[in-house]
């Protein structure tokens, strides 16, 4: 009976082996399973021994390529580094060599405000400074620090060692004088030393600037931005809604804050700490009413009480000019 087994067993390997030579098949009793040749390991059944042997398949490694891969990694490193070095090289050299430094500054402007000479003095440490480096910024600042009427610059880089710079200035509104020396008034309010412009009404500042003779005014911004404002406001509505009207002489008091507008028959005195609106609104209602801008009755007009309006007669001239002294010193 053995010997029947076993012959049974070599036909029916020998059979399904010539169907297929890449597969191998492992005999159970009850099912059959197949490995193909390129699976990682493959079982087999040793009939024989009546064992398991697992085939492993085997591990080759290619030492040249490992050589060559490492040759191409030393090679890289040593061209990153010659490249680094020669950047390094070219930086130090463009920052040592003076082709590259401000040598030349030429400073222009577009108004008479600007003083050139102050200008150069507050730029003159950028000389010799690599060209690269300096910024719109930076030269604004120094500009402005000395002169605050400028209100932006143009900056021209011309390699290898130029700069232009072109100064803006803020406009100019009012000419005044303080402590006996002209000054024209910019739209930010800077006192700029200068002749009398014609076209510029005058504004004449009453404060304690005038008892510190010592104390330097030129190209600073000195009064209180608000107060100065509210003083355009005025001017300019007042000029737009009463259109009839003659400015004949602007008075700013500082203590006070309060804006003295004298025109051909009249004096308005403004508030510049209330609502600037609010009085422009009360005169123009009361101008309508009475006419009051070209009449000669009335001599003074006060604006500066909340919802209210006084007014001098002219009959009551002289007792009203008094008060005004009294209480101005004017």
């Amino acid at each position: 009976m053995l010997n029947i087994i076993k012959y049974i067993k070599k036909k029916f390997w020998k059979k399904r082996s010539s169907r297929n030579k890449t597969k191998k098949y492992i005999f159970w009793p009850k099912k059959i399973k197949s490995f193909e040749k390129n699976q990682k390991n493959s079982f087999f059944l040793d009939t024989k021994k009546n064992k398991f042997k697992i085939r492993k398949k085997q591990l080759n490694i290619n030492v040249d390529f490992f050589k060559k891969n490492k040759l191409f990694k030393i090679k890289k490193v040593i061209f990153y580094i010659t490249i680094l070095l020669i950047l390094i090289i070219s930086i130090l050299f463009i920052i040592f060599w003076p082709y590259f430094k401000i040598k030349n500054i030429n400073i222009l402007k577009n108004d008479n405000l600007t003083n050139i000479n102050i200008s150069y003095k507050a730029i003159d440490n950028i000389r010799w400074k690599l060209i690269f480096i300096i910024k719109k910024k930076e030269i604004f600042e120094k500009l402005k620090e000395y002169q605050h009427n400028i209100k932006d610059i143009d900056l021209n880089i011309e390699i290898p060692n130029s700069l232009k710079i072109t100064i803006k200035s803020y406009k100019w509104i009012f000419n005044t004088s303080i402590n006996k020396k002209q000054y024209i008034i910019t739209k930010n309010w800077v006192l700029v030393p200068s002749k009398l412009d014609k076209e510029l009404k005058n504004l004449i500042i009453i404060n304690n600037i005038s008892n510190n003779i010592n104390k330097f005014l030129d190209y600073r911004k000195v009064f209180n931005e608000k107060y100065i404002n509210n003083i355009s406001t005025i001017i300019n509505k007042l000029q737009k809604n009463i259109l009839n009207i003659k400015i004949q002489e602007l008075t700013y008091y500082t203590v006070e804050r309060e804006l003295h507008i004298r025109t051909k028959n009249n004096l308005l005195i403004f508030s510049l700490d209330e609502d600037t609106n609010k009085q422009i609104e009360k005169i123009v209602i009361f101008h309508k009413q009475y006419n009051s801008i070209e009449n000669y009755w009335i001599y003074y007009i006060d604006l500066r009480i909340q919802n209210k309006i006084f007014y001098c007669p002219i009959e009551e001239k002289n007792i009203c000019t008094k008060n005004i002294k009294r209480i101005y010193g004017t």
